[in-house]
């Protein structure tokens, strides 16, 4: 499939297919063409959606972590508050020692980690990860922080769609009270909140600026980090915060006033 990819000049014929296609290949085809453009730092999982444990935890802060997601592959962070990365936890070289005493220094299980830039195509990272048989990466700004995550799935995903397994969850991103009240995730895309409320997206192009996601857009809104149930109003519709994290807008909720 990657000879596909490393052959520009067959993007206009792929482009002209895409056009005759049926749905379902269609979207294939179309996942193809955003492969050849897109870069880490569109496709990772952003820094604040990241679940990761710190290099000084006890082996049961670790495993309680553990029990409590679902994830293979955690980060481990220099401490609580930094986005240095000193290395991934991968579940399955912990596993034989699930029945350590509480002192087990799990540490030297942490492997090095692969660091790739925001900027790095993400089709020249599959070919890394097939390479070097590593399946995730810590995505860093221009500092060295990071930034977000990226494996081996996500960008699977750009070409082929969302892959679900027997032990993922539906994530509902938005619950509708009422004809009028719904509540939405802070995360969901700009592009599915339009679409769930048949909104306009040009009436919101100005205000909403590079914000890519509903909780994006009510900062903009309210321009300053807002305080819990903190209201605004904008082209007929009231928007109010009803979750916080620590650095983020997580739950809010969308009335429509007019």
């Amino acid at each position: 499939m990657l000879n596909i990819f490393k052959h520009k000049d067959s993007v206009p014929a792929l482009e002209e297919q895409v056009a005759q296609a049926d749905a379902d290949d269609r979207a294939l085809m179309e996942g193809v063409l955003r492969f050849r453009s897109e870069n880490a730092g569109e496709v990772m999982t952003p820094r604040v959606d990241i679940v990761g444990v710190q290099q000084n935890d006890s082996f049961q802060q670790v495993l309680k972590c553990i029990f409590s997601n679902n994830y293979s592959r955690y980060p481990v962070f220099t401490d609580k508050d930094s986005d240095q990365v000193m290395g991934i936890l991968y579940i399955k070289d912990l596993l034989p020692y699930l029945r350590e005493p509480q002192g087990f220094h799990w540490q030297h299980l942490v492997r090095k980690p692969l660091f790739v830039p925001e900027s790095k195509m993400i089709d020249d990272l599959l070919r890394d990860f097939q390479k070097s048989q590593v399946h995730i990466a810590i995505v860093v700004d221009e500092f060295g922080s990071m930034s977000g995550l990226i494996t081996m799935e996500d960008i699977l995903e750009e070409i082929v769609g969302e892959i679900n397994d027997e032990f993922d969850e539906e994530e509902r991103l938005f619950t509708r009270i009422n004809e009028r009240q719904y509540i939405f995730q802070g995360k969901v895309e700009l592009e599915d909140f339009y679409e769930t409320m048949q909104l306009d997206p040009e009436a919101f192009e100005k205000v909403a600026g590079e914000a890519e996601t509903l909780a994006g857009l009510v900062l903009r809104l309210i321009d300053e980090f807002p305080r819990l149930h903190q209201s605004v109003t904008y082209e007929g519709l009231r928007f109010e915060v009803l979750a916080l994290d620590t650095r983020r807008i997580s739950k809010i909720k969308v009335s429509l006033i007019k």
